[in-house]
């Protein structure tokens, strides 16, 4: 009987020692599922770390080509820059050479003009007729305005242009014979200036004087913007 319970007691050691070691088996597996599941979150860890590092690389690539283009493109502009510079300034100091010959020419015309006419009006030369006469008066008393032409390209050199427009006006005086008074006489003036210079500008007369009027009515007097050619018609 004692035999039998030893037995008994060793069998039942067995199968404790049996369950721990199950258990054991057991935590064992655990600990190693937890483990690669550790290692492999670790893993993916690297491998986005990896990934990014490589966008990274990536990205500082494309940047540094972009800062070596765009050196290379700010060396370029300054290189056309002062090609343009160079350039500009020998157009200036061409064109400042151009202009001191030309004012050189025209200061040698002017002064052979001034010596021709102080000849004509000196008291030794020969008599000329009233009319020749009164000619070289008016040429020496508006000698300046005679000759603006040669400080300002844009005056004409002759008033052909006024004559061909103020032609009409001269049938105009001969066909109503007189204006009946000074006052009418300018105002005639100022309307055929204003017609002949909408003529010249190819703008409308009678859209000119709707904007004209139109525009004094509210209250604009600055009248040099409200010409022909300044108004703003087209």
């Amino acid at each position: 009987m004692q035999e039998q319970d030893t037995i008994n007691i060793l069998i039942s050691q067995i199968l404790s020692k049996d369950d721990e070691l199950v258990c054991l088996r057991q935590d064992n597996a655990r600990i190693r599922e937890e483990q690669r599941e550790g290692n492999r979150q670790i893993l993916e860890k690297l491998d986005k770390t990896l990934d990014e590092l490589k966008s990274m690389r990536r990205d500082n690539k494309h940047l540094a080509n972009q800062l070596s283009k765009a050196l290379e493109d700010k060396v370029q502009a300054e290189k056309q820059s002062e090609l343009l510079s160079s350039a500009l300034e020998e157009l200036k100091n061409l064109r400042a050479s151009e202009l001191f010959e030309l004012e050189k020419q025209k200061r040698q015309l002017y002064g052979r003009k001034c010596s021709k006419l102080d000849v004509l009006l000196s008291d030794g030369h020969p008599p000329r007729g009233e009319l020749m006469e009164k000619a070289i008066n008016y040429m020496n008393t508006f000698w300046t305005q005679l000759f603006a032409y040669l400080n300002d390209g844009s005056y004409s050199i002759d008033n052909s242009i006024a004559e061909r427009f103020i032609r009409p006006l001269a049938g105009e005086r001969k066909n109503s014979l007189f204006f009946g008074s000074d006052r009418m006489a300018h105002v005639s003036a100022v309307y055929h200036t204003i017609i002949s210079t909408c003529k010249m500008q190819g703008v409308s007369v009678l859209d000119y004087f709707k904007r004209f009027f139109s525009e004094i009515v509210k209250g604009r007097r600055d009248y040099e913007h409200l010409l022909p050619l300044t108004i703003g018609l087209e």
